[in-house]
């Protein structure tokens, strides 16, 4: 016989601090109240994703990391098991990072670049085509201030989900101590 459940309880719900064993082979530690995670809790996932951070009623909700399997990283902001707001994904596969806006758990705008890595020795890839085939010229284009192009599209994001993050987002995640000192 394998135990589900071991922890606190309170008027015969899951509440406080335990550890849920799911019948899919999905392992939860942490803090529950009135039969749901809550709080500060880490779900170790079947498939062997691990995600580490704050829940609410059952859902990833809050600051959270999420590592999978196969190495990649998201270190950022959730609403209702969803990614949504600030954070940066790892693709390993890749050695890229992506930092910036998530919406509806898709990369909405941010920064993707090439992590460099001085431990690791670069390969030489072998090429897709071995012909003498010729690229014809590209006309280099620039932008004028790219930055500054990144920072509205950025702005444009969060203004466009303020009020969503705001049903949804403890006010004390979305502003610093200074900033909530500062509203009051």
């Amino acid at each position: 016989m394998r135990r589900e459940y071991t922890g606190d309880w309170y008027e015969d719900k899951k509440h406080g601090r335990g550890t849920f064993f799911y019948k899919n082979g999905d392992r939860y530690d942490g803090y529950w109240v009135s039969g749901m995670p809550q709080g500060e809790g880490r779900m170790i996932y079947a498939n062997e994703n691990i995600y580490e951070g704050q829940w609410h009623e059952g859902k990833r909700n809050g600051y959270g990391v999420l590592t999978k399997r196969n190495g990649d990283h998201f270190e950022g902001h959730w609403v209702n098991d969803l990614r949504e707001g600030q954070g940066s994904y790892f693709y390993h596969d890749k050695n890229k990072l992506f930092v910036g806006e998530w919406v509806n758990d898709q990369p909405k705008t941010g920064v993707y670049t090439e992590v460099e890595d001085d431990e690791v020795e670069k390969q030489n890839k072998k090429p897709f085509f071995t012909d003498a085939y010729v690229l014809p010229p590209i006309y280099e284009l620039k932008l004028t201030d790219p930055t500054r192009i990144l920072e509205r599209a950025m702005e444009r994001t969060k203004r466009e989900r303020a009020k969503f993050r705001a049903q949804h987002i403890p006010i004390e995640e979305m502003f610093t101590q200074v900033e909530l000192i500062d509203l009051r």
